[in-house]
């Protein structure tokens, strides 16, 4: 568990960098850069992912098996502020009252691994993908993503903002974008998309 002073008074970067691959390939099921266990809180903390390159940097998110909280965080970066991903056991993420600003996606989940599940529910949080030319796959801008066929999330976001945009020719811009297998649920949310 980490508690800070406040999301603007304590803050943590990183310069893990993953580096500019598919995130369909990358079998470290503990890629992010901020990896929780079992029962971990992150709480009044901001968490910035400061390489700035291209490069993927995967923000927070649980290992195998776990369900983690954040709670009144800001979240940082060029891609994927929250993620869930090449999980080998099924995971849950809470999040409350917490900002996500990056310029690729602010919350993704992709899963690979047959019959494993994601569980996210976020109340009174912000999601913004903002385009940048130096971003990671830059005219790609989604709020929060079931990305590939492998991801089987069930989201629920109660009072959320999701904010996508893009000046780029050819963007894909959404503010929630899900598959087949997934199922994401905005309960009174405001969606908002500029291309």
């Amino acid at each position: 568990t980490l508690v800070g002073q406040g999301p603007h008074t304590t803050k943590i970067t990183t310069a893990y960098n993953l580096g500019p691959i598919p995130l369909t390939t990358q079998t470290n099921a503990n890629a992010n850069c901020y990896s929780m266990g079992n029962g971990s809180t992150f709480q009044n903390v901001q968490l910035d992912m400061n390489l700035l390159t291209g490069a993927f940097q995967l923000g927070v998110g649980p290992q195998a098996g776990a369900t983690v909280y954040l709670r009144n965080c800001y979240i940082t970066g060029d891609s994927d502020a929250i993620y869930m991903g090449q999980l080998t056991a099924s995971a849950a993420l809470y999040a409350y009252n917490c900002q996500c600003a990056t310029n690729y996606d602010a919350f993704n989940c992709i899963l690979t691994t047959s019959g494993q599940t994601a569980t996210f529910e976020a109340w009174n949080c912000s999601f913004t993908a903002n385009y940048n030319a130096s971003g990671v796959a830059s005219t790609v801008q989604r709020g929060v993503a079931a990305s590939g066929t492998g991801s089987r999330l069930t989201a629920n976001l109660y009072n959320c903002t999701l904010t996508a945009n893009s000046s780029a020719s050819a963007a894909t811009v959404s503010g929630v974008q899900g598959n087949t297998t997934s199922t994401i649920t905005a309960h009174n949310c405001t969606v908002v998309t500029t291309a």
